[in-house]
């Protein structure tokens, strides 16, 4: 039982199992899943942009973006969008936030930021 409380286990099944108690247990499992699952998305728009290399870039362009100050920099394709940047990961990204900063890289070099909408 110790075990179970150190791993942060908050359902378990005893033998013999029953029906009904697997099911619900698979479901409770489900919806907590889901629920992670919807904190992923594949893009992301910005306002109110900064270049820094440009006034405008010349078109689309490739580029590694920190959405967290400590956040590993996430590969995305950086399109013009109506005066802002429309950003599409090349993997789902956890937890892009409105109002939070987001910095656009080309290694080491700052490319631009903007605040995510």
């Amino acid at each position: 039982t110790r075990l179970a409380i150190q791993y942060g286990v908050s359902d378990y099944l005893l033998k013999p199992i029953k029906q009904d108690d697997l099911t619900g247990i698979l479901l409770r499992l489900k919806d907590k899943l889901g629920e992670e699952a919807a904190l992923y998305t594949t893009a992301a728009r910005l306002s109110g942009m900064n270049w820094i290399p440009w006034d405008v870039p010349p078109g689309p362009l490739r580029a590694e973006v920190k959405l967290r100050y400590t956040a590993k920099p996430a590969p995305c394709t950086v399109t013009l969008r109506d005066g802002g940047a429309e950003l599409a990961f090349d993997l789902p990204q956890r937890a892009v936030t409105p109002g939070q900063a987001a910095v656009l890289y080309d290694g080491e070099t700052v490319l631009g930021a903007g605040t995510i909408v």
